[in-house]
């Protein structure tokens, strides 16, 4: 027995292959131009056996799923991410993809809050997961009716994470300074950009330009954005780099030799370090996001407007950096409110 392939299904299969040898979006966006004129009005078969015909697909549609968000520009971490929560859903329900119903999806989510005792913002990162999973079968056509359409998010409330105190930022950077030429460089770098920490750790040192203190980052889906430094981070980061005598390509490396490049990981236990240096910072948070926390908000607090916020911060969706940081934004709001309403 024979099964007619599709062109998108070939596509994405060489497609997937292809991102492991071309880095640069652009060009896996030609190729796949390329693959499509060239496999128009060709028809592809696949050959099947009995047994194979009653062989559940879920798993090929899943890992097909994976691969197109590859295609798309999707970072490793993220979809292994997605895999692992696709992984925990099908082993729980037990069913095929055709299978599954709306009923399925909300008991296995209340199974998520009950027994498994995840919070709400968890839960709706699940059903994001699974709403992107079943929104490309549907639209690809491997089964009729998405299960998920008529599944909500549950109702979360939104804090806004703090920020550091000007006099502790003041003491970090102290602390990290006469600790090393390299976690002064790190931090001034990290709060003077607003980087996302994978970004950072992707640079290498010919992608600094000094001359304008600048560097392009590629942000989440591979997304190209130029990223500004200050003066005092320039200056601590080219002392760093002339104390380096390896040859290492990377912007950030280990202190101890071979300095492989400077991971996630490895920042993170850095500025850990730092609080246990100096008492001052005892139960104070140190870690990378808090200080794209801190860029952004001192932006907001010099009323820069929010569609330039976004821009530096690299936010796709304005909504982002206003929900994330709408904090501020009220507080402004209540001080123009006594100041001007009697």
């Amino acid at each position: 027995m024979t099964e007619q392939i599709r062109v998108d299904e070939v596509v994405t299969n060489i497609m997937y292959g292809l991102t492991n040898v071309i880095a640069e979006q652009e060009r896996l966006n030609e190729a796949k131009a390329v693959l499509y004129m060239a496999l128009h009005n060709v028809q592809m078969y696949r050959e099947e056996t009995a047994l194979s015909t009653a062989v559940d697909n879920t798993a090929e549609w899943v890992r097909l799923f994976l691969a197109s968000m590859a295609v798309r520009g999707c970072t490793s971490k993220t979809i292994t991410a997605y895999g692992d929560c696709y992984k925990v859903f099908f082993e729980t329900v037990n069913k095929a993809i055709p299978d599954i119903t709306n009923g399925d999806l909300q008991s296995y989510f209340a199974y998520c809050k009950v027994k498994r005792h995840n919070k709400d913002v968890t839960i709706n990162n699940k059903k994001r997961y699974l709403r992107m999973l079943f929104g490309w079968l549907t639209e690809e056509e491997y089964i009729a009716k998405n299960p998920m359409l008529r599944i909500r998010d549950n109702k979360v409330e939104h804090k806004v994470k703090e920020v550091f105190e000007e006099e502790q930022i003041t003491i970090v950077k102290d602390v990290a300074k006469q600790h090393s030429k390299r976690d002064i460089a790190i931090v001034d770098f990290l709060h003077r950009t607003g980087v996302r920490i994978s970004e950072m750790v992707a640079l290498n040192r010919e992608d600094i330009d000094f001359y304008d203190r600048e560097c392009i980052v590629y942000g989440k889906g591979r997304k190209e954005r130029p990223v500004y430094f200050s003066w005092d981070a320039s200056v601590h980061l080219r002392e760093y780099l002339e104390s380096r005598n390896d040859d290492n390509p990377a912007l950030f490396v280990g202190s101890r030799k071979p300095h492989n490049r400077l991971t996630d990981d490895g920042v993170r236990a850095m500025l850990k370090s730092l609080s246990e240096m100096d008492q001052r910072l005892e139960g104070v948070a140190i870690n990378p996001h808090k200080w794209r926390r801190q860029f952004v908000t001192e932006l907001l607090e010099k009323d820069v407007p929010l569609t330039l916020v976004a821009d530096l911060a690299g936010h796709k969706n304005i909504n982002t950096t206003k929900d994330n940081y709408g904090n501020y934004n009220r507080n402004k709001a209540k001080e123009a409110h006594r100041k001007y309403v009697r």
